[in-house]
């Protein structure tokens, strides 16, 4: 997502490098967004790709799916979706879809409970019957979040993997015993760690070309940092309390150096170092997909 500009040839173009007409018959000011990699990727990242590790692991029948629930950020991608089902050998009938995009909107991360709290509400679940919701992520990485969900789990069903990204630690899952929920444990899931590790494997690939970046010149260490401490331009810029714009001025060593003291510790305190730090790099990456 962005706004204050517009991208042409690969090019961020800033409002204020356009007069008042072009940036007023552009929308430069509005929020917008780069659909082009999500059209040409997420769909096979986060169904089929995904969707042929569940079918091999759990021998999975479209058959079985009572209902289908997925969160998508526009209706341009239904089609889509419905075609990467297809294509996974998993078609699933729309009329077994729920969704309630069109009334609630994409409320982002917020969107599958939403959804499950108006499907739970309004319609007549029975023991038993399996419901299978679709949770993308398409922020710089895609992270399928594709799992079959029983509407009453038992608590005996809850996965127990040993999961190396729980780093020895239990999450609670709530589950059912004798019709009753339950509070539960779990050691990790197989797929959700599979998940994860993909996507702290991307994050750390990019600590490492950011690396690589200051190290060349072309940018300044502020631009490692930020994904050192895994924020992006948006979050960045909220924690330091500075615009977009400015943020990606800071980038250029050139600029970042002539930063006065009260900038450089809004920065600091957005990733809770010393201001010092912010002008040297550290030896190793802080997170890692290994154990």
């Amino acid at each position: 997502m962005y706004a204050g500009g517009e991208v042409r040839d690969g090019r961020f173009v800033g409002w204020k490098e356009v007069d008042a007409q072009e940036r007023e018959r552009c929308s430069m000011m509005a929020v917008k967004q780069d659909v082009k990699l999500l059209n040409e990727n997420i769909v096979a990242y986060t169904v089929e790709k995904a969707l042929a590790r569940a079918l091999a692991k759990h021998g999975l029948q479209a058959a079985e799916v009572d209902y289908f629930l997925p969160h998508y950020s526009s209706g341009f991608f239904r089609d889509k979706l419905a075609t990467g089902l297809a294509n996974a050998g998993f078609a699933i009938p729309q009329e077994k879809w729920f969704t309630n995009l069109a009334e609630k909107g994409n409320t982002g991360s917020a969107s599958i409970y939403i959804i499950l709290e108006e499907f739970m509400r309004c319609f007549p679940l029975r023991h038993g019957q399996n419901i299978l919701c679709y949770i993308p992520e398409s922020g710089r990485f895609f992270l399928p979040a594709l799992c079959c969900w029983r509407r009453l789990m038992r608590v005996e069903d809850i996965p127990q993997d040993d999961s190396k990204t729980y780093n020895g630690q239990r999450k609670v899952i709530y589950g059912t015993r004798n019709g009753r929920y339950e509070a539960a444990t779990s050691t990790g899931w197989q797929d959700e760690a599979y998940a994860t590790e993909q996507a702290v494997a991307e994050l750390d690939g990019l600590i490492e070309h950011a690396r690589s970046e200051v190290a060349a010149g072309r940018r300044s260490p502020l631009y490692f940092y930020m994904y050192f401490f895994r924020h992006d331009e948006r979050s960045l810029a909220q924690a330091a309390g500075v615009w977009r714009w400015q943020l990606r001025r800071h980038f250029r060593p050139e600029v970042f150096a002539r930063l006065n003291a009260k900038t450089l510790a809004r920065y600091a305190e957005a990733f809770q170092i010393p201001a010092e730090e912010l002008f040297r790099l550290p030896e190793t990456p802080l997170f890692s997909a290994e154990p």
